[in-house]
C-alpha cells in the first residue's frame, strides 16, 4: 500500500517513514479480532481519512482471505 511513502507525504516528511514507524502507526490504527472457533474476523480501522481506513481494511481482508485459502488448500 506504500504507507511509508503516503504517510511521509501526508505529514510533510522529507523522506519515507521508516518501516518500524509505519508499522507502529498502523498497529495503533487497526484492531482485528477473530471470532472464537471460526475463520471470521472483525476489524476496525481508525483514520482521519475514511478512504485510507477503507483501503487498509480491504487490504487486510484480502491478505487474510489469501492466507485462509492457502491454509485450506494445504490441509
Amino acid at each position: 500500500m506504500n504507507l511509508t511513502r503516503r504517510w511521509a507525504e501526508k505529514f510533510e516528511k522529507p523522506e519515507l517513514l521508516r518501516i518500524d514507524v509505519a508499522y507502529s502507526r498502523l498497529k495503533k490504527q487497526v484492531n482485528v479480532r477473530q471470532a472464537r472457533g471460526t475463520s471470521l474476523i472483525e476489524m476496525n480501522v481508525e483514520s482521519g481519512d475514511p478512504i485510507e481506513a477503507a483501503a487498509i481494511a480491504n487490504e487486510i481482508a484480502d491478505v487474510y482471505l489469501s492466507y485462509r485459502t492457502q491454509a485450506t488448500a494445504r490441509n
